[in-house]
């Protein structure tokens, strides 16, 4: 019998987000979450199969038994808009908490959520990323057990994480949790839920962070390399520093040095945003996800990348609830010190509006490319009519030039080499050069 398991159908395909709940779950204690070379993370085959393709089951990768419905996970009582992309919601608010905005990435109001749920004793624990104590990696998500530690967790990360410990750790522990995670591990974890009684049972709260797309470590990697250090030498990293910035889309990366000195700031209107809007480091499961705002979470929480609240470096939040508790939440924020108001669905889908092209009216044409190159995607997307001509053919040469300077940038363990670093550094600086003579042509 042919063994069909997640690393067969998943994993061979390179079409694995990382979340790790098919780790979590395994019956036979068979599989194991690791870092392959390009930086990704991965689950590996270390036991014997049990054939119980629970994994399958869980996979957001895959559409594997019935489709999980809103009303399922939010009561059939509640009264929910809809949105095609967004799905249901009970409300929508833009706005900030004044305690937690100066620490976090955008307007705080994630942790502020979290904050009330542990003052009202709704929660007992929390679970979200912070610092890794492991030698292999930077950050893992981390159990949360009162709202004092929640600084700790504030700001994003621009990193790949997997929740099989913590999943675990639920399982073998009672306790009322709440969760934050990227919408791929949010379906992950509902469709454990569904198939595990007792996380449906423990997990009260699954929250989202609105997402375009994730990184392997290697991104972090590199911007480290470019600021002459490595992950060994390297206390923490602030991906989303932004007290020297004008302006809330021009963050800074940075990281502090072992004896505690902070290095040089890369802007995100430089190299570091050349890197991530050219989708250097990005997994191949990220090019074949339509899921942006995680419908299936109580809540979702992004940045308000509108132009009324970009010059206001301290940032601004969105919060799309879901969950009737969070919304009366929302309703009572302004006497927790919060500050909310309404905001439009349509503004919502505004803010995000170039992460919600790629992965709406651009994905046809990349699931199409992929199946012509021999990928079976599993999952029921739309396929376009793949152009022929030289521009779809430069376009390859491009995608597969990109790849290749990718895998060459680190070696097998994981270090970085200085050659190609400065390569890819190079042609970064050359395209921001480019794009920047084409504007000013264009002003003309």
């Amino acid at each position: 019998m042919t063994e069909r398991n997640v690393v067969t159908e998943v994993v061979a395909k390179s079409l694995c987000c990382g979340c790790g709940v098919c780790t979590a779950v395994c019956r036979g204690k068979a599989l194991e979450m690791r870092f392959n070379t390009l930086g990704e993370l991965v689950p590996a085959l270390v036991g014997r199969c049990a054939h119980c393709q629970l994994c399958l089951k869980v996979c957001p990768a895959l559409e594997v038994g019935e489709p999980l419905l809103p009303e399922a996970l939010f009561g059939r009582g509640s009264k929910m808009e809809r949105d095609p992309h967004i799905g249901g919601f009970i409300e929508c608010c833009v706005g900030y908490s004044s305690r937690h905005r100066m620490k976090s990435a955008s307007g705080g109001m994630a942790t502020w959520t979290l904050e009330q749920l542990f003052q009202k004793d709704k929660i007992n624990a929390a679970i979200c990323v912070g610092r890794s104590p492991k030698n292999d990696r930077l950050f893992e998500p981390v159990i949360v057990s009162s709202a004092a530690e929640l600084s700790s967790c504030s700001s994003s990360r621009y990193y790949p994480v997997e929740f099989s410990s913590v999943l675990k750790y639920i399982l073998r522990n009672e306790g009322r949790y709440a969760i934050v995670a990227l919408p791929c591990a949010v379906t992950g974890i509902r469709k454990a839920q569904r198939a595990v009684p007792v996380l449906r049972e423990r997990i009260r709260y699954v929250f989202a962070l609105a997402c375009g797309h994730g990184v392997s470590k290697h991104f972090a990697g590199f911007l480290l390399a470019a600021a002459g250090l490595t992950e060994a030498k390297v206390k923490t990293v602030d991906f989303r520093y932004s007290a020297r910035s004008r302006k809330a889309t021009n963050f800074a990366f940075r990281a502090q040095h072992a004896a505690g000195n902070w290095s040089n700031l890369l802007y995100f209107d430089g190299l570091y945003g050349a890197l991530w809007n050219g989708r250097f480091f990005v997994p191949r499961a990220c090019d074949f996800c339509d899921d942006l705002f995680a419908p299936l979470a109580d809540a979702t929480f992004m940045d308000a990348w509108l132009p009324e609240y970009t010059s206001d470096v301290h940032g601004t939040s969105i919060v799309v609830a879901r969950h009737p508790e969070v919304s009366r939440l929302m309703q009572g924020a302004k006497e927790s010190g919060a500050f909310l108001r309404p905001i439009t669905i349509a503004r919502v889908r505004q803010s995000q509006s170039g992460a919600l092209a790629y992965k709406t009216t651009y994905l046809p044409l990349r699931v199409a490319r992929a199946e012509r190159n021999g990928l079976k995607i599993p999952r029921s997307f739309p396929r376009a009519v793949v152009p022929g001509g030289l521009r779809e053919r430069l376009a390859k040469i491009k995608h597969g030039a990109r790849d290749w300077v990718c895998r060459l940038s680190f070696e097998s363990r994981g270090h970085p080499r200085r050659l190609w670093i400065s390569v890819l550094a190079a042609y970064l600086q050359g395209q921001r050069l480019c794009r920047a003579a084409r504007r000013r042509m264009a002003r003309l």
